[in-house]
């Protein structure tokens, strides 16, 4: 295994196999590996590599009990909206390069998928629920419009509207139920289904497996829509205030279903 960068990297890829199976680890456990600039520049610098370093399959995975808490809220008091706008548009980036990649892309999903999280696995092709997944897009609930069309696109229009609006904890049962998920696998069968695929596709050459990726996925519309529509609610004055009011709106949940656990 290699890092991008250091022995402390917040991205560990390992690179292309004998088959072209990239894999690419987020690496911050103890911050439930939330994508902040660690984590995200790197990710970048791998899915630009991937993209041209004949990858066939690249596998993204979390270490430790969660695959990504989301936008990594750590710090957010001391950037200005205008910071924290630019880390937004880096994440979206991610997403557009993994659902334009000449790549087929495969989420396992650990635990929580929460927010860029959730929007992460959805720009994947196979997304593949492993120990308990959960789900949960809140971006609106503080005015930002990241990976909308992506999660419209899998699960239609109604249903997708439903979770953004609900924002509730969407469970593995129903991820598979609405096409969030894939598959919902353990773990070994997990990596028996991406070895089936790898080995599998040896049987196509480079061009047939960019061909293919591209025209198999759903039209997720017009990237430069999807980027202007975010920035545009990311340039609303008041991001960092509207991050801090959702911030401690989550803690004081998370106080309300510790005691509640604390009676029983």
């Amino acid at each position: 295994m290699v890092t991008t960068g250091d022995a402390v990297s917040a991205v560990e890829v390992v690179p292309p196999d004998e088959r072209r199976v990239c894999q690419l680890i987020l690496n911050r456990p103890e911050r439930a590996n939330a994508m902040g600039p660690a984590l995200v520049e790197p990710m970048l610098a791998c899915l630009e590599t991937a993209a041209v370093d004949g990858t066939r399959i690249l596998v993204l995975r979390g270490t430790g009990s969660n695959f990504c808490a989301g936008f990594d809220l750590s710090g957010y008091e001391v950037e200005s909206d205008g910071d924290l706008s630019l880390r937004f548009i880096r994440i979206e980036q991610v997403f557009q390069l993994l659902s334009s990649a000449p790549f087929l892309s495969i989420a396992c999903v650990n635990g929580a998928a929460y927010g860029a999280g959730a929007d992460l696995v959805a720009a994947c092709d196979y997304r593949i629920g492993v120990g308990s997944s959960r789900f949960r897009f809140p971006g609106y609930r503080f005015g930002v419009a990241l990976g909308t069309r992506r999660l419209a696109a899998i699960t239609g229009a109604a249903v997708a509207q439903d979770i953004l609006i609900s924002g509730r904890v969407i469970r593995d049962d129903e991820a598979m139920a609405c096409g969030l998920l894939t598959h919902v696998l353990d773990a070994d069968a997990a990596d028996s289904e991406i070895d089936r695929l790898s080995k599998e596709m040896t049987a196509l050459d480079d061009l047939s497996v960019r061909t293919l990726v591209t025209n198999t996925r759903r039209p997720f519309g017009d990237a430069d829509h999807d980027l202007a529509m975010l920035a545009r609610s990311v340039a609303r004055p008041g991001l960092r205030e509207r991050l801090g009011q959702y911030a401690e709106a989550a803690r004081q949940e998370k106080s309300r279903h510790a005691k509640t656990s604390e009676k029983y």
